[in-house]
Order: structure tokens, then C-alpha cells, then sequence
């Protein structure tokens, strides 16, 4: 039997970070994988990038996160025994359904990449077509389209009040097409759009799924996004088991924080990515 360890709670004034990192990529998709991986190059590369998180499709893995301010343990398993490190590198992590806050970080000048780990089903493009593009036969998805429809009809990428009490989108590009909306809008400063995800060619996916739909909500936002945005592809790989209930309990005998939120990995990594950064890249 696990009996329960009186620690600290993990966060950033108990891990004793005294810095903010600046926020300058959004990342959607926060679970186990984007913080062994994603998460966990940006801390090494050691150049003060900050990721905002927002989940994918359940609201509840932002809500360990939050109360942690983002800070977690990775715990890297090998044949030698576990290592512990403290990542940091997310600034804030939020609910994806949480539209007026993913819309005003798209939309801010100090972003400068989207990332993504999403799943393939995420993207709601037909699975295995070349090139790729949208189903629109996806009952998710024709809602988005009509919802875009109606919002950026208006001529409006910011949220109004009414907005935030009543707009709902149930898929990650529409949302992305959404903030992109708002930061055509505000000033259209390019940036780039990175999928993390396991899935051929996913960059050209990822640009199929959010040019598409802006296609298909205004002709305008759709040439903006063509022209200012670039999507990136990549290449990823680093075994993420799920964590348990046990993990938790070893993260707290060996460090003393109590830490709702860690994630354990394998030392292997890896990562190419192909593409254009026009706001540019942690190192």
C-alpha cells in the first residue's frame, strides 16, 4: 500500500525559479509527449522561450499544470535508474475550449510559433490522401465551418463579450483559423505553425487543415495566411509511457515535491524539423 507523503507542493516558488520566461510559442495539445519532448528541447535550448499550453480536446490536463504554474518533473527511466529534472518551460497552461485567451496569444506580437500535438485525428483531414485536405463530411468540422462563418463574417478577429458567452469550436485548426483571424486584425505580423505530431508529411497537413477551412470562411483570411504563415514539418520520436499513481510517489521520495504533474520519458530523442521560422526560433 502507497501511503500518502507530506512534500511540498511543486511550483515555481518551491522549485525556486525566480525568472519569467517570455511567452513566444502556443502550443496546443499539452499532454505527456509535448512535455518530454517539445517542452523539454526549449528548456535546453536554453534561450528563455516560453510556451503557453492549451489542451486539445479534454479540458483536464491544464488543470494539474495551472495549479504547478506550468513547472513539472520529467523523469528520463533507463536500465541505469531514474533522473529527475525540473522543466519550466511552460509559462501557463490553460483549457483549449478557453477561446478568448487562445485568441489573444495567436494574436500577440510576441508569438512567434503554433505548435501542435494534436493526434491525425485531430487535423479532420482525409487519412492517407495526397496532397492532403479537409473531410468535409466531419460533423465537427461542418460546425466549425459554420460557426467561422458567422463570426468572421463580421469583419472582427477579437472576441467580444457576447463572443466569449457563446462561441464554441469544437477542432484545433478552427480554433488556429480563429486566432489567425485576430492577429490578421491586429497588425498581420507572419509567424509559424509546427505540428509535432507522428503523421506523414504533417506540415503540408497541418497547412492543408488551416488554409482549407480559412478557404472556406473568407477568401481574404485564407490569401493572408498563405502569405504570412509558414507550416513546418517535423519528425519526432521519444518513448512517453502514462504516468502512475506510483511514478508520483517516486518523484516525491527522491526530489521532496509533492508534483501532481510529472511525466516520465526514455533517454532517447530525437527531432528534425524542415521549414521556415519568419518571427523566429529557440535555438
Amino acid at each position: 500500500m502507497i501511503h500518502t507523503l507530506s512534500r511540498t507542493p511543486l511550483d515555481r516558488r518551491s522549485a525556486g525559479l525566480t525568472t519569467t520566461r517570455d511567452p513566444r510559442i502556443v502550443h496546443i495539445g499539452v499532454g505527456a509527449f509535448h512535455r518530454a519532448h517539445q517542452a523539454w528541447y526549449t528548456q535546453h535550448a536554453d534561450d528563455n522561450w516560453g510556451i503557453v499550453a492549451f489542451t486539445g480536446r479534454s479540458p483536464h490536463a491544464a488543470t494539474p499544470l495551472a495549479q504547478q504554474d506550468g513547472v513539472y518533473t520529467l523523469i528520463t527511466r533507463s536500465a541505469h535508474g531514474d533522473t529527475y529534472e525540473v522543466i519550466d518551460t511552460i509559462v501557463s497552461a490553460h483549457d483549449g475550449n478557453d477561446l478568448t485567451t487562445l485568441t489573444a496569444h495567436i494574436a500577440a506580437a510576441t508569438t512567434a510559433i503554433i505548435t501542435l500535438t494534436i493526434t491525425e485525428a485531430g487535423y479532420h483531414c482525409i487519412l492517407g490522401a495526397n496532397p492532403p485536405h479537409l473531410n468535409l463530411n466531419d460533423p465537427l468540422l461542418q460546425q466549425d465551418l459554420a460557426t467561422l462563418k458567422a463570426f468572421i463574417g463580421k469583419g472582427n478577429g477579437a472576441l467580444t463579450q457576447q463572443d466569449r458567452r457563446t462561441l464554441t469550436l469544437n477542432t484545433a485548426p478552427a480554433r488556429i483559423v480563429l486566432g489567425l483571424a485576430a492577429r490578421k486584425d491586429a497588425d498581420a505580423w507572419p509567424l509559424a505553425i509546427l505540428s509535432c505530431d507522428n503523421v506523414p508529411n504533417n506540415g503540408a497537413v497541418t497547412q492543408a487543415a488551416i488554409t482549407g477551412i480559412a478557404q472556406h470562411v473568407d477568401a481574404t483570411l485564407a490569401e493572408w495566411i498563405i502569405k504570412h504563415v509558414s507550416f513546418v514539418g517535423s519528425s519526432i520520436d521519444r518513448i512517453t509511457p502514462r504516468i502512475t499513481e506510483t511514478d508520483k510517489h517516486t518523484v516525491a521520495h527522491a526530489t521532496g515535491y509533492l508534483d501532481t504533474a510529472p511525466v516520465v520519458t526514455e533517454p532517447f530523442s530525437s527531432w528534425v524539423i524542415s521549414g521556415e521560422f519568419p518571427a523566429g526560433r529557440p535555438a
